[in-house]
């Protein structure tokens, strides 16, 4: 069987013998293993593609959610299998389908789990399998500096959304589905049920299902913010009053006030460009390598 090792060195949570141990782990097991360095934009979907091409059975990634996003659009029409290796800085679709943390116990479920078949959306020609968002966070994705990304992990997104809190609140912005008219200061559009690691952003949303979960927050002052923030650390913002919960199979983003700077896009935590954007349910899947038990870490 043949496995293609698609790596990223510059992934938060990356480790110097990642590539021997795993090459060891699989050899051993009677695979034969490709290692393909990944650490430029782009280099996933390359790499992915061409290890279809070649004929790969796996295609295992080490990395965190942003390399696995590259790979899946590198790979999606194929009937090759995704395995994962946990070593971003958050790791969440690792998190949603219970994948162990450490790189032992990701390698035993790569040889011996089950397969999957997850759903994928879509947005600027670019698959993604967790979430999409305007508002806040992909502010802080945006700006985030990379470099402080890969010694703080979680860190750097605190103190980006720190600085962001300062600036001027977000401007309202339309958002237009298949199933209505909304209006609102940010927008989580989820595949997945997870969001930033272990939080629930949309208890609807189900990574097999071909449809997209919508959590709409309708203010946008520091303190709103703030509030909304709780919320989610908490599992309560569904409740909230000025929280908007739908599904749609197909979202379009804009900005609703004139002159307003246009807000920035993020999904799987890598930033996708500024709003207008459309961003859709798909009916593509990819075969991705769980826990025999799968049991969800939530």
């Amino acid at each position: 069987m043949k496995v293609a090792f698609l790596y990223n060195p510059k992934a938060g949570g990356y480790r110097e013998d990642a590539v021997d141990i795993t090459r060891r782990y699989l050899e051993r097991h009677g695979f034969t293993v490709n290692p393909c360095r990944c650490q430029d934009p782009g280099d996933g979907t390359r790499r992915a593609a061409e290890a279809v091409e070649a004929g790969a059975d796996m295609i295992l990634v080490g990395g965190g959610d942003g390399t696995i996003n590259e790979a899946v659009t590198g790979m999606l029409g194929s009937n090759v299998r995704l395995g994962i290796l946990p070593l971003g800085s958050v790791n969440v679709l690792a998190r949603e389908v219970g994948l162990p943390r450490d790189l032992e116990g990701a390698l035993e479920v790569a040889v011996s789990g089950r397969p999957r078949k997850i759903h994928v959306a879509q947005v600027r020609q670019r698959c993604f399998l967790l979430m999409a968002s305007v508002g806040l966070d992909a502010e802080i994705v945006y700006s985030v500096n990379t470099a402080l990304k890969a010694c703080l992990g979680v860190g750097a997104y605190i103190l980006a959304g720190m600085a962001r809190l300062r600036a001027p609140d977000l401007p309202e912005l339309l958002i237009e589905t298949d199933t209505g008219q909304l209006r609102g200061r940010g927008l989580i559009i989820s595949n997945a049920r997870l969001y930033a690691g272990s939080f629930v952003a949309n208890p609807a949303a189900d990574i097999e299902a071909p449809r997209l979960d919508l959590c709409v927050f309708t203010k946008g002052s520091r303190f709103a913010l703030l509030r909304y923030a709780l919320g989610i650390s908490r599992g309560m913002h569904v409740g909230f009053r000025d929280v908007i919960t739908c599904s749609a199979r197909r979202v379009t983003v804009s900005c609703a006030e004139r002159n307003a700077p246009a807000a920035h896009v993020q999904a799987d935590g890598d930033s996708v460009g500024r709003i207008p954007v459309t961003v859709a349910a798909s009916q593509q899947t990819v075969m991705l390598i769980t826990p025999s038990g799968d049991a969800r870490c939530a």
